[in-house]
């Protein structure tokens, strides 16, 4: 219990690390402001996190227009097809599952991030390997982040070849013949 106490504890403490810097650093950075309560406060990080019932395709289109990064985190090997991340056209950060599998290439069109096989049945196993998995899911975000905030010199402008490699990858994948 203790350490399972441990590992939920660093798991929140991740992502709070994770989503209080992008929303710091305004990770989708497209020039707007930062959305605002009516009373002219700040939106808090939980307030921008929601839950879409009803998720369709005419849905995603709203959603895919004004993304910087899609995330993907199916469970190997649930995945039907993958395809998701081809709608917004931007890097994406996804396990190894569906199309994120034999499509994405870490650091050229987006991030993979986690184990390449299924999941172990015995419980105990299982639950270690989901925890790896967060573990190296927020190693990767954080990647993301320094890539799009150019934090090393080396990422001179990656995010916007990254987002290039995205946008013609599709192009590049059909056989012609």
């Amino acid at each position: 219990l203790a350490e399972e106490l441990r590992h939920r504890t660093r798991q929140i403490e991740l992502l709070n690390r994770i989503l209080q810097r992008a929303y710091e650093d305004n990770f989708d950075d497209a020039g707007n402001p930062r959305p605002l309560k009516q009373d002219g406060l700040p939106l808090s990080i939980a307030e921008q996190i929601v839950f879409v019932p009803g998720y369709t395709e005419d849905v995603a289109k709203h959603f895919a227009a004004g993304a910087t990064a899609y995330i993907a985190s199916s469970e190997v090997p649930l995945e039907a097809s993958g395809t998701s991340p081809m709608k917004p056209l931007v890097p994406v950060i996804a396990s190894h599952d569906g199309y994120e599998a034999t499509h994405i290439v870490n650091e050229v069109n987006g991030w993979l991030f986690g184990h390449r096989h299924d999941p172990p049945s015995d419980p105990g196993s299982r639950h270690h390997y989901f925890w790896e998995e967060a573990e190296d899911m927020y190693r990767v975000m954080n990647r993301a982040l320094d890539v799009y905030h150019e934090e090393r010199p080396e990422d001179k402008g990656k995010w916007l070849e990254m987002t290039r490699a995205v946008i013609f990858s599709p192009f590049t994948q059909l056989e012609v013949g």
